[in-house]
């Protein structure tokens, strides 16, 4: 089973990293451009405040299965990113809260969170860890921007130790 969690982790960090290198320029250009679009939260108590945050909802069946959406923030240095994957059997609107339940007749959460620090060095995720906790509410989703909160526990892909998130929040761009 810790072996089937990897591997899930290593498809969610895939289908995670296209959001997260698509949203840097997208969102926020340069460094004297400011951009409304935030994502932040607490990692162990720790405030993290991105100024880059993207999202993208796909709006048909992904294998005829599940709708899916990837979230993702990064501060401006890419020395760390804060990625979401939600799934669902219906289409994705405001609203919508994804925990880590199973997506029904499939091995995939509805909400999952991955992090990735230390330059590259660390990664974490939820799915490999039992009860996580996550929550993650689409507070506001319309054709331009995506609005949410998120929290949850996530561990290392070693296994060793066990980071939590709480108070997320973001308001990202939303990406076609």
């Amino acid at each position: 089973m810790k072996t089937l969690s990897k591997i899930i982790l290593a498809v969610s960090l895939f289908f995670t990293m296209p959001a997260l290198t698509s949203c840097k320029k997208a969102a926020v250009g340069n460094a004297t451009n400011a951009s409304p679009y935030y994502m932040k939260f607490k990692l162990d108590g720790v405030q993290k405040n991105y100024v880059i945050a993207g999202g993208q909802i796909i709006d048909t069946l992904i294998a005829g299965a599940a709708y899916g959406a990837t979230i993702a923030g990064s501060p401006e240095d890419g020395s760390e990113s804060m990625g979401l994957l939600i799934y669902s059997t219906t289409q994705i609107t405001s609203g919508m809260t994804f925990n880590d339940d199973n997506v029904p007749g499939l091995i995939l959460p509805k909400g999952n969170l991955n992090y990735v620090g230390d330059s590259g060095n660390s990664s974490y995720g939820s799915l490999a860890i039992t009860n996580p906790g996550v929550q993650i509410t689409l507070t506001e989703l319309t054709s331009t921007y995506m609005k949410a909160t998120f929290s949850g526990k996530m561990q290392d892909v070693s296994g060793s130790a066990i980071l939590t998130v709480t108070d997320g929040e973001l308001y990202a761009v939303r990406q076609q």
